[in-house]
């Protein structure tokens, strides 16, 4: 069988990043993973981006997808060092290494209000550390495709879910697909402690994986894509979602309710459309996210003691 490209691949031990590696190397191609772990590839701290942008390797690599990064639990100062500073380090890494093709996985968290449709042609006004950081990162890699010579792509994400690679290693439960099925498996009911009507998107991690093996054979990448899934639910009809999906798979009854009457009328919305006007081009994201919140309720009821 011959072999496909080979993938320098940041994150990998993370959420998207150790589902990413298993993906890739399933569909034949090599990966080199980057990381501060000891058992990864090569050693990259991001919070000493000077120890990357000066590394010399010896492998030849096609691509280098960056997924490493800061969430939004981190702290402000590792989140601007991590996310920005990293980045660049990286990108400078990428330059003295001959690596060229660069996909960087951002976040559709660089718009602030999440309001009206946003399209890649919406112009971003970061919020927050990490929405602001990423944005940031964003424009280091638009400065090596203008200037460098390179071949880029940044991906900005809605809301992920998907089976995570290790159960007992996952620590993103505070992301809703996730954290309202731990809530209703461990207390039979989930409370909204705001209106719920604040509308999310939400994207399978496959789907993620198939775009990047679409993009990473192509000559030349799209520069910018907004990535969504097909599921637009507000945050109470997601809860129903689960409840309903409890009674049906596991049979057991879960109530969704709000802390306070007041503090659902009072609460602000955020009424919005993460789309893309370049997307359907290269793939289209079709899984729907039922199918997750089914395997993922019998996953979770199966090692109930890790949660």
């Amino acid at each position: 069988m011959i072999q496909n490209k080979t993938i320098l691949l940041t994150g990998s031990t993370g959420y998207l990043g150790s589902f990413l590696k298993s993906f890739f190397l399933t569909n034949n191609y090599k990966v080199i993973t980057a990381g501060k772990r000891e058992d990864l590839d090569i050693y990259m701290d991001f919070k000493i981006p000077e120890s990357i942008s000066s590394k010399k390797i010896n492998e030849q690599i096609d691509v280098c997808i960056h997924v490493a990064g800061a969430t939004e639990t981190y702290p402000s100062i590792d989140t601007s060092l991590i996310n920005v500073t990293g980045t660049k380090a990286l990108l400078e890494f990428c330059e003295l290494n001959n690596i060229r093709n660069f996909i960087f996985v951002s976040t559709m968290h660089v718009f602030g209000n999440l309001c009206g449709v946003l399209t890649e042609q919406t112009e971003p006004i970061p919020k927050n550390e990490y929405g602001i950081s990423n944005y940031l990162a964003e424009k280091y890699v638009e400065y090596y495709e203008r200037n460098k010579g390179f071949n880029t792509s940044i991906l900005r994400l809605s809301n992920l879910y998907g089976i995570p690679e290790e159960l007992e290693l996952f620590n993103r439960w505070s992301l809703v697909p996730f954290a309202f099925v731990k809530t209703a498996i461990n207390d039979k009911n989930i409370l909204l402690k705001t209106s719920g009507e604040q509308v999310r998107n939400f994207l399978d991690i496959e789907d993620v994986a198939q775009l990047l093996i679409k993009i990473i054979d192509l000559k030349k990448y799209p520069a910018l894509l907004h990535v969504y899934g097909p599921d637009d639910l507000s945050i109470y009809q997601f809860a129903q979602l689960v409840s309903r999906r409890c009674l049906d798979v596991l049979g057991i009854e879960v109530n969704v309710y709000f802390e306070s009457v007041q503090e659902k009328k009072n609460s602000e919305l955020e009424q919005f459309q993460f789309r893309s006007n370049l997307l359907t081009e290269y793939y289209k994201p079709n899984k729907k996210i039922e199918s997750f919140i089914n395997a993922f309720l019998i996953l979770l009821k199966r090692n109930y003691e890790l949660l």
